[in-house]
Protein backbone atom coordinates (compact mmCIF):
# COMPACT_ATOMS: atom_id res chain seq x y z
CA UNK A 1 0.00 0.00 0.00
CA UNK A 2 3.15 2.47 0.37
CA UNK A 3 3.43 4.69 3.00
CA UNK A 4 1.05 7.70 3.44
CA UNK A 5 1.06 10.66 1.79
CA UNK A 6 -0.55 13.28 4.30
CA UNK A 7 -0.61 17.16 2.90
CA UNK A 8 1.79 19.50 4.56
CA UNK A 9 0.28 22.98 5.49
CA UNK A 10 2.18 25.83 6.73
CA UNK A 11 3.26 25.90 10.20
CA UNK A 12 1.75 22.86 10.96
CA UNK A 13 3.19 18.74 10.60
CA UNK A 14 6.47 20.07 9.20
CA UNK A 15 8.86 18.04 11.20
CA UNK A 16 8.50 14.14 12.13
CA UNK A 17 6.72 14.71 14.77
CA UNK A 18 3.98 16.64 13.63
CA UNK A 19 3.69 13.86 10.69
CA UNK A 20 3.20 11.10 13.66
CA UNK A 21 1.01 13.59 15.91
CA UNK A 22 -1.56 13.89 12.10
CA UNK A 23 -1.38 10.26 11.24
CA UNK A 24 -2.72 9.56 15.17
CA UNK A 25 -5.60 11.93 14.39
CA UNK A 26 -6.49 10.34 11.07
CA UNK A 27 -6.05 6.69 12.34
CA UNK A 28 -8.56 7.72 15.28
CA UNK A 29 -11.20 9.99 13.20
CA UNK A 30 -10.68 6.58 10.82
CA UNK A 31 -11.72 4.38 13.65
CA UNK A 32 -14.48 6.30 14.61
CA UNK A 33 -16.05 7.07 11.43
CA UNK A 34 -16.03 3.09 10.23
CA UNK A 35 -16.93 1.93 13.91
CA UNK A 36 -19.22 3.96 15.48
CA UNK A 37 -20.30 6.55 12.31
CA UNK A 38 -20.04 10.04 10.44
CA UNK A 39 -22.36 11.44 13.87
CA UNK A 40 -19.78 10.50 16.29
CA UNK A 41 -16.91 12.43 14.14
CA UNK A 42 -16.66 14.92 16.88
CA UNK A 43 -13.18 17.15 17.69
CA UNK A 44 -13.86 15.61 21.07
CA UNK A 45 -14.04 12.15 20.19
CA UNK A 46 -11.31 12.27 17.73
CA UNK A 47 -9.14 14.02 20.38
CA UNK A 48 -9.96 11.54 23.17
CA UNK A 49 -9.44 8.54 21.00
CA UNK A 50 -6.00 9.48 20.12
CA UNK A 51 -4.90 10.62 23.32
CA UNK A 52 -4.88 14.66 22.85
CA UNK A 53 -6.46 17.81 23.13
CA UNK A 54 -9.00 19.32 20.94
CA UNK A 55 -6.41 22.24 20.72
CA UNK A 56 -3.72 19.86 19.07
CA UNK A 57 -6.30 18.84 16.83
CA UNK A 58 -7.90 22.33 15.78
CA UNK A 59 -3.95 23.60 15.06
CA UNK A 60 -3.59 20.80 12.97
CA UNK A 61 -7.62 20.40 11.72
CA UNK A 62 -9.00 24.21 12.31
CA UNK A 63 -12.11 23.34 10.19
CA UNK A 64 -13.83 20.12 10.07
CA UNK A 65 -13.57 20.22 5.79
CA UNK A 66 -9.71 19.86 6.12
CA UNK A 67 -10.09 17.58 8.53
CA UNK A 68 -12.40 14.90 6.22
CA UNK A 69 -10.24 15.63 3.10
CA UNK A 70 -7.11 14.33 4.85
CA UNK A 71 -9.24 11.61 6.15
CA UNK A 72 -10.36 10.64 2.77
CA UNK A 73 -6.78 11.03 1.14
CA UNK A 74 -5.56 8.45 4.50
CA UNK A 75 -8.38 6.23 3.83
CA UNK A 76 -8.36 5.66 0.20
CA UNK A 77 -4.60 6.14 -0.40
CA UNK A 78 -3.70 2.58 -1.00
CA UNK A 79 -6.54 2.56 -4.21
CA UNK A 80 -5.13 5.82 -5.27
CA UNK A 81 -1.86 4.45 -5.54
CA UNK A 82 -3.41 2.04 -7.40
CA UNK A 83 -5.19 3.79 -9.81
CA UNK A 84 -1.46 5.71 -10.69
CA UNK A 85 0.09 2.04 -11.44
CA UNK A 86 -2.77 1.35 -13.67
CA UNK A 87 -2.53 4.88 -15.41
CA UNK A 88 1.37 4.56 -15.98
CA UNK A 89 1.49 0.98 -17.23
CA UNK A 90 2.73 1.44 -20.59
CA UNK A 91 2.31 -2.31 -21.79
CA UNK A 92 -1.94 -2.37 -21.12
CA UNK A 93 -4.38 -0.66 -23.42
CA UNK A 94 -6.92 1.57 -22.78
CA UNK A 95 -9.53 -1.64 -22.17
CA UNK A 96 -7.45 -3.78 -20.45
CA UNK A 97 -6.73 -0.39 -17.99
CA UNK A 98 -10.42 0.21 -17.86
CA UNK A 99 -10.92 -3.57 -16.33
CA UNK A 100 -7.82 -3.23 -13.71
CA UNK A 101 -9.53 0.19 -13.11
CA UNK A 102 -13.08 -1.31 -12.09
CA UNK A 103 -11.31 -4.51 -10.89
CA UNK A 104 -9.41 -2.79 -7.84
CA UNK A 105 -12.57 -0.72 -7.06
CA UNK A 106 -14.78 -3.44 -6.76
CA UNK A 107 -12.39 -5.64 -5.31
CA UNK A 108 -11.90 -3.03 -2.39
CA UNK A 109 -15.23 -3.76 -1.22
CA UNK A 110 -14.00 -6.85 0.38
CA UNK A 111 -13.15 -5.36 3.22
CA UNK A 112 -14.90 -3.76 6.05
CA UNK A 113 -13.05 -0.31 5.93
CA UNK A 114 -14.13 0.34 2.50
CA UNK A 115 -17.46 -1.49 2.77
CA UNK A 116 -18.59 0.72 5.94
CA UNK A 117 -16.60 3.90 4.65
CA UNK A 118 -18.36 5.02 1.51
CA UNK A 119 -22.06 4.67 2.67
CA UNK A 120 -21.01 6.36 5.57
CA UNK A 121 -19.91 9.18 3.74
CA UNK A 122 -22.44 9.18 1.29
CA UNK A 123 -25.12 9.87 3.43
CA UNK A 124 -23.45 12.20 5.23
CA UNK A 125 -22.36 14.48 1.71
CA UNK A 126 -26.44 15.00 1.76
CA UNK A 127 -26.73 16.14 4.57
CA UNK A 128 -23.18 18.16 5.10
CA UNK A 129 -21.46 20.43 2.53
CA UNK A 130 -18.18 19.74 3.50
CA UNK A 131 -19.09 16.05 3.24
CA UNK A 132 -20.49 16.74 -0.15
CA UNK A 133 -17.76 18.93 -1.14
CA UNK A 134 -14.62 16.92 0.03
CA UNK A 135 -16.93 13.42 -1.79
CA UNK A 136 -16.73 15.31 -5.06
CA UNK A 137 -13.34 15.96 -5.29
CA UNK A 138 -12.54 12.70 -4.59
CA UNK A 139 -15.17 11.15 -7.51
CA UNK A 140 -13.35 13.72 -9.41
CA UNK A 141 -10.05 12.38 -9.06
CA UNK A 142 -11.33 8.64 -10.28
CA UNK A 143 -13.37 10.10 -12.80
CA UNK A 144 -11.35 11.62 -14.64
CA UNK A 145 -8.81 8.49 -14.93
CA UNK A 146 -11.75 6.47 -16.11
CA UNK A 147 -13.39 8.86 -18.99
CA UNK A 148 -9.45 9.00 -20.13
CA UNK A 149 -9.54 4.71 -20.50
CA UNK A 150 -13.72 4.66 -22.08
CA UNK A 151 -12.57 7.00 -24.74
CA UNK A 152 -9.62 5.04 -25.31
CA UNK A 153 -11.78 2.08 -26.03
CA UNK A 154 -14.36 3.41 -27.86
CA UNK A 155 -12.88 6.09 -29.62
CA UNK A 156 -16.42 6.97 -31.20
CA UNK A 157 -17.47 8.60 -28.13
CA UNK A 158 -17.06 12.63 -27.93
CA UNK A 159 -15.70 13.93 -24.80
CA UNK A 160 -19.24 14.73 -23.30
CA UNK A 161 -20.10 11.10 -24.02
CA UNK A 162 -17.42 9.49 -22.40
CA UNK A 163 -18.11 11.62 -19.41
CA UNK A 164 -21.63 10.68 -19.30
CA UNK A 165 -20.29 7.10 -19.70
CA UNK A 166 -17.57 7.50 -17.43
CA UNK A 167 -20.88 8.41 -14.59
CA UNK A 168 -22.77 5.53 -15.70
CA UNK A 169 -19.83 2.93 -15.38
CA UNK A 170 -18.93 4.42 -12.02
CA UNK A 171 -22.55 4.87 -10.46
CA UNK A 172 -22.96 1.19 -11.21
CA UNK A 173 -19.90 -0.39 -10.02
CA UNK A 174 -19.99 1.56 -6.69
CA UNK A 175 -23.57 0.94 -5.92
CA UNK A 176 -22.36 -2.94 -5.46
CA UNK A 177 -20.43 -2.20 -2.21
CA UNK A 178 -24.14 -2.36 -0.70
CA UNK A 179 -25.07 -5.70 -1.93
CA UNK A 180 -22.06 -7.42 -2.04
CA UNK A 181 -19.34 -5.66 0.61
CA UNK A 182 -17.71 -7.11 3.46
CA UNK A 183 -20.31 -8.42 5.50
CA UNK A 184 -23.53 -7.56 3.22
CA UNK A 185 -26.28 -10.11 2.81
CA UNK A 186 -25.11 -11.69 -0.55
CA UNK A 187 -21.83 -10.91 0.29
CA UNK A 188 -20.90 -14.86 -0.70
CA UNK A 189 -21.81 -13.72 -4.52
CA UNK A 190 -18.86 -11.67 -4.52
CA UNK A 191 -17.17 -13.08 -7.51
CA UNK A 192 -19.62 -13.87 -9.47
CA UNK A 193 -21.66 -10.77 -9.66
CA UNK A 194 -17.73 -8.89 -9.52
CA UNK A 195 -17.48 -11.04 -12.58
CA UNK A 196 -21.01 -10.33 -14.22
CA UNK A 197 -20.82 -6.21 -13.57
CA UNK A 198 -16.96 -6.34 -15.29
CA UNK A 199 -18.62 -7.80 -18.23
CA UNK A 200 -21.23 -5.71 -18.54
CA UNK A 201 -19.39 -2.66 -18.19
CA UNK A 202 -16.41 -3.15 -20.69
CA UNK A 203 -19.20 -4.30 -23.31
CA UNK A 204 -21.36 -1.12 -22.33
CA UNK A 205 -18.19 1.03 -23.43
CA UNK A 206 -17.30 -1.06 -26.39
CA UNK A 207 -20.92 -1.55 -28.09
CA UNK A 208 -21.52 2.29 -27.57
CA UNK A 209 -22.30 4.13 -30.48
CA UNK A 210 -20.87 7.90 -30.58
CA UNK A 211 -21.20 10.79 -32.32
CA UNK A 212 -17.32 11.42 -33.53
CA UNK A 213 -17.34 10.20 -37.31
CA UNK A 214 -13.46 9.64 -37.29
CA UNK A 215 -13.55 7.19 -34.06
CA UNK A 216 -15.10 3.96 -33.72
CA UNK A 217 -16.81 1.29 -31.64
CA UNK A 218 -15.25 -2.14 -30.92
CA UNK A 219 -18.83 -3.48 -32.09
CA UNK A 220 -18.86 -1.95 -35.21
CA UNK A 221 -14.99 -3.42 -36.28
Amino acid sequence: MGNTKLRIRTGTARYPRGQQRIEAILRAAEKILIKQGYGKLTMRNVARAAKTTVGNIQYYYPTKERILRDLLDYTLRGIFEDFEAIAGDAGKTPEQKLLAFLTCIIDSFRTEKKTKFYPEFWVQANRDPAAAKVLEEMYERGLLDLQNYIMGTNTSLSESESRDMALTVMGSVEGMVIFIGRGRPWEGSFEAVRDLLLTHCVALVKNARGSRPDGHNCAAV
